[in-house]
């Protein structure tokens, strides 16, 4: 057998074994999906809705338009979540005293709206980390400061 011949055999040979491969791997059955440690990223899946409460008077983060719609960093978050989820957006917009309750009870599945992160609040609910630092400060005269020192 000469050289080229023995070659195209070779690669042949190689090629049918590759493939022959291949195909058996694709017939493999797949793998169950792994269990889910979200019950409620499940539920939003599912139901192909994100549901975010936010109060809508705490400008710049959220603030509400004449037509009545939620705006600012908040709203921009909250869209580019459910984006990210690749299910609709739902913006419920209630008074910021009815917003924990509302998580609680399920009737939302998250908070976006400026919500300060307190001990208090970290036993009922968990906080993902602060999206936004304000910096903000206490300032006072010198003399107040004195006073309350007297006293």
């Amino acid at each position: 057998m000469d050289m080229k011949k023995l070659h195209l055999l070779c690669t042949v040979s190689l090629l049918v074994s590759l493939l022959s491969g291949c195909a058996e791997m694709n017939r493999a059955p797949a793998p169950a999906p792994a269990p889910s440690a979200s019950p409620v990223l499940d539920r939003i899946l599912s139901r192909g809705e994100l549901r975010v409460g936010m109060s809508g008077d705490m400008p710049p983060l959220n603030m509400t338009t004449k037509e009545d719609k939620i705006i600012g960093l908040d709203a921009d978050l909250a869209a580019l979540a459910a984006d990210a989820m690749g299910v609709k957006l739902n913006v419920q917009k209630m008074a910021f005293s009815g917003l924990l309750p509302a998580l609680e009870a399920g009737s939302i599945d998250m908070i976006i709206s400026n919500m300060t992160m307190t001990p208090d609040r970290n036993l009922k609910v968990a906080f993902v980390g602060p999206y936004f630092i304000s910096g903000k400060g206490l300032l006072t005269k010198n003399s107040t400061i004195s006073q309350a020192k007297k006293a």
